[in-house]
């Protein structure tokens, strides 16, 4: 369920401030929109790839695995070379990692609860993403505001490793 608060922060964060972050780095309004549009783009075309994928490797190491490389890669925006491209590329690997782990995490949901608890749990769910995505901006925000641009990547890394860290810890719910 951590992963849908994170996937919130994550994904109210990068509507708010990725454009913003790349004209902080000098790439004109046209360039840093596209950024966006990119990373929305790959978010959409990574959600049949990973469930296919989803539905013939182990889930909880998937939901870790897209969650590493995500982190990974906001992790590396702030050391890539100001080029539109190139940003353009992360935007993509990172829209990718974060469409996949969307992915995985709605059908871990599907594949633990059924019935009633299922409805009761895609409730949680969206009230996370929706908690996410009100705490993501101001912190994202604030923390640009005090700490400098350079602190947007690392917080999306940090909310996209903690769902990493999350998967080491034990289940609390044996799988049906």
């Amino acid at each position: 369920m951590l992963a849908f608060f994170s996937l919130g922060f994550v994904d109210a964060g990068n509507d708010s401030f990725l454009p913003l972050y790349g004209i902080g780095l000098g790439l004109s309004e046209r360039q840093s929109l596209w950024l966006l549009t990119i990373l929305l783009i790959a978010i959409t075309i990574a959600h049949l790839p990973s469930g296919w994928i989803a539905d013939r490797m182990s889930r909880p190491t998937l939901l870790g695995l897209f969650a590493g490389l995500a982190g990974a890669t906001a992790a590396t925006l702030p050391f890539l070379p100001n080029e539109a491209w190139l940003l353009g590329l992360a935007a993509a690997a990172l829209g990718l990692m974060i469409g996949s782990l969307w992915t995985v995490a709605v059908v871990m949901i599907g594949q633990t609860f059924r019935g009633v608890d299922l409805v009761h749990a895609n409730a949680c769910e969206a009230a996370l993403y929706g908690c996410g995505a009100v705490v993501g901006p101001i912190l994202v925000g604030g923390s640009q505001q005090t700490l400098g641009l350079g602190s947007f990547p690392w917080l999306i890394a940090g909310a996209c490793l903690s769902v990493l860290a999350s998967t080491a810890l034990p289940p609390n719910r044996r799988e049906r």
